[in-house]
């Protein structure tokens, strides 16, 4: 391949994601020169090293192996944070001459 390929491509309504995500760009762009190529090479980019990190080629498994990923960790975050709470909502059994004042208290017994 030549050092500066020209790559192009049709997007239609056919692909929603694509033909919604250049519309964005276009938007967010203005009329910036270039922006939509420059989004979309930094986003190709950024998936070829996402690619290279989980070593994985297939687009379809690079979002399986990604999503659940995401998912391991929010899982194991939530556990975290349920076990924070948990531990946070344990009462301490008081100790025995605190619950023989409570109850001489409750009883009408002046300490």
């Amino acid at each position: 391949m030549a050092s500066n390929e020209l790559i192009q491509f049709r997007v239609g309504k056919n692909n929603k994601l694509v033909y919604d995500l250049v519309n964005k760009l276009k938007t967010s762009g203005g009329n910036q020169r270039g922006y939509i190529s420059d989004q979309l090479r930094q986003r190709l980019t950024v998936y070829e090293v996402l690619a290279e990190m989980m070593g994985e080629d297939d687009p379809h498994k690079l979002l399986a192996k990604v999503s659940s990923a995401i998912m391991n960790s929010h899982t194991q975050s939530s556990s975290h944070v349920d076990q924070i709470i948990d531990s946070e909502n344990e009462i301490e059994e008081p100790e025995d001459d605190v619950q023989d004042d409570l109850a001489s208290f409750v009883n009408g017994n002046n300490l």
